[in-house]
């Protein structure tokens, strides 16, 4: 029971630690439907149940923010489809660079790519609020989106890195997909054609 009790914790926590306080507060209340006179849970539901701040309303908006050397180690564990290393890198660096889109955004790319997308969800809306004008971040954002059938917000995610960057071929890809989803077909084969003719 400890253990399963453990890894309930550790849900809950995970969420925290993103700033996603509602969820963490939906995994600590399932939690105790389970173990109700849990001393632990209730001690957790206690802490969450007070007012937060999230990081995302003390984080500066500086640049994409990590060396050089970072982004090539990170997107070398894409290159070679190293999710779960690629995670736990990640996690490390958060605690030194909690400034950079590009690393929240990685974050969340690993997320994704580990049938994760409400956590996914977390990270990247902790990269477009580093850096409200990163078109990467606003994508995966809105293909994480996507994948929790939030298909008004993953729009609205989409039309955003769209108008960002009208030249992005992937990003009108992305948009078309998610009106073909609500079955804009007219709006979706726009979309598509622009995407062609920005890359055949």
């Amino acid at each position: 029971m400890s253990v399963t009790i453990d890894r309930m914790i550790k849900k809950a926590e995970k969420f925290a630690k993103f700033g996603d306080f509602q969820a963490a507060r939906m995994a600590c209340s399932d939690a105790l439907e389970t173990y109700p006179e849990n001393p632990r849970l209730q001690a957790l539901a206690k802490r969450l149940a007070k007012p937060q701040v999230g990081n995302q309303h003390r984080i500066s908006k500086e640049s994409l923010g990590l060396p050089t050397a970072i982004k090539d180690e990170l997107e070398d564990l894409i290159n070679s489809k190293e999710w779960a290393l690629l995670t736990k890198r990640c996690l490390e660096l958060v605690q030194h660079h909690s400034n950079s889109a590009r690393l929240w955004n990685f974050l969340g790319c690993a997320h994704l790519k580990q049938g994760q997308p409400r956590l996914a969800e977390t990270a990247l809306k902790m990269s477009i609020t580093c850096d409200p004008s990163f078109v990467p971040g606003y994508t995966n954002l809105g293909n994480a989106l996507l994948d929790l059938d939030k298909f008004d917000e993953a729009l609205e995610a989409h039309e955003t890195a769209a108008r960002l960057n009208p030249l992005h071929a992937a990003a009108q890809n992305n948009l078309g997909t998610v009106y073909e989803a609500l079955a804009k077909h007219e709006e979706a084969s726009d979309c598509f054609s622009k995407a062609m003719s920005l890359d055949p």
